[in-house]
Formats: C-alpha cells, structure tokens, sequence
C-alpha cells in the first residue's frame, strides 16, 4: 500500500504543469437553470419551479498559478434570474425575470493531468460575491387553465372546469448576496496555449432573495403555495481559454 501511495506522489510530481507563475484568462458559458425551495410539502405536485433551462450565465475569468497544481482565479459573470413557473395541467412556462446581477468568483483551483496527455482535470471551490443591477420590484401575473375532474371509481366521467392561477414574485430582497460554489470539469490545452474545457458546478445562497407566492383556485379547491430562492442554481458550460504558457501539458525537465 506505501509503494502504491509513493508511485502516485512520484508521478504527481513528475508531470506537473509548468502552471506556477503564470496567468490564464477564460471566457464561459452554458446552460443553467435555477432552484427553489417550497414552503409546502409535495407542491411540485401541482407547481413546478426551476425545472426548465433559464437564460445561459456569461463568465469571464483569470487565474494565476501558484504552484504546478493550484491558482487562485477570479473573474465577472452576469446572471438573470427567472421564476420558470409551471402548473399541472397547463402546458405554457410563465418565466418573469425577478432580478438581474454582476457576479466576483474568488476561488482556488486545483489541476492534475490525465496520462501523461494535454488532457488535465481541474475543480475549484471558493465564493462568489453577487451585486443585483434592480431595485426591489413586485410582479403578479394571473392566467387561466383548463383541467380535467373525475367522478366515480368504476366509470370515469370527466368534465372540464376551468383553473385560475396567480403567481406573484418580490425580489430582489437585498443588495448584496454571497454564494458558495463548488465546479468540477476536464479541460484540454492545445501546444499554443489555448484550451478548450467542459465543466459542471453549483451556486448555493447565503440570503434569501426572492420570494414567489402562488395561488390556485379550482372548482372547490383554493391552495397556496410560496417559494423562496437564495439565488441557488445549477451551471454546466464550456470554456475557451488561453494560457501564457501550457499549463496542462507535463514538464519536460
């Protein structure tokens, strides 16, 4: 087990990246969607929220190598956040922008080759400090559906009877939100510095910053519903970069 241990350390050591010193800059995107948080239990049943891919986060970035293997990076993003709102039995996504924001990443990240190649994998974690560009708002929005209601066990009658929903959302709750963020991916580094990377990350939120309330009247039935977001979402994207100097491909000291 000692020697299995010492073989990765040696090998580690031996194909380094030549990473330390130097400077990389990346710009990214990709497909994100947004997550929130029901204050009822199984109202995904009837509401769904955050289940469609919302508006693509753009990031530009930079890191800088402090050793062969770890950089601190950090960079700008701009980000939307939308509501994505769904029903049961109606087909049509009611998406209300609540909040636009200028996102700072401050992470550390760390890289490690694969096989001797150009290929390397690499995960950050770190913060990200979120700026909102929009005041607090308010926004309701009421629509009509149409559903299906079922009487008897044996002989199903169905009738249709129309279905009212209101969906009202207050953001953004404050002027400063911190997010942590955690990103994992792979990335290949061309001889000429440029590489191109796919990764997979998630932003979770310090602050409650929005908060969504729902109500839905059908026939006899009248539910309410609230959701509330801190600005958690999911983001995978790709990322083309440029480096100084390869900072994937082995040493060949």
């Amino acid at each position: 087990m000692n020697k299995i241990i010492l073989t990765l350390l040696l090998g580690i050591t031996t194909f380094s990246y030549a990473q330390q010193g130097k400077w990389t800059v990346e710009l990214s995107s990709g497909f994100r969607s947004e997550i929130f948080e029901s204050s009822v239990r199984y109202a995904h049943y009837r509401y769904k929220t955050g289940n469609r891919l919302s508006t693509p986060q753009i990031e530009a970035t930079i890191w800088y190598g402090l050793t062969n293997h770890f950089a601190i990076e950090s960079g700008l993003s701009y980000v939307e956040y939308s509501t994505n709102w769904t029903v049961q039995y109606y087909g049509f996504i009611h998406r209300h922008k609540m909040y636009s924001a200028l996102q700072i990443p401050l992470r550390t990240r760390f890289s490690v080759p694969i096989a001797k190649s150009n290929f390397c994998f690499f995960t950050s974690t770190g913060i990200v400090f979120q700026f909102p560009l929009q005041k607090r708002v308010s926004y309701m929005d009421t629509w009509m559906g149409r559903g299906s209601q079922f009487d008897g066990i044996l002989e199903s009658k169905i009738t249709e009877h129309p279905i009212e929903y209101t969906l009202s959302a207050y953001s953004p709750l404050h002027s400063f939100n911190i997010l942590l963020n955690a990103r994992i991916g792979f990335v290949y580094q061309f001889d000429f510095g440029v590489g191109i990377s796919v990764f997979g990350e998630y932003y979770k939120g310090t602050r409650t910053m929005s908060d969504i309330f729902s109500q839905y009247n059908g026939g006899c039935t009248e539910r309410y519903v609230t959701y509330n977001t801190k600005g958690d979402y999911w983001n995978t994207g790709i990322g083309i970069s440029y480096s100084f100097k390869n900072t994937c491909k082995k040493n060949k000291e």
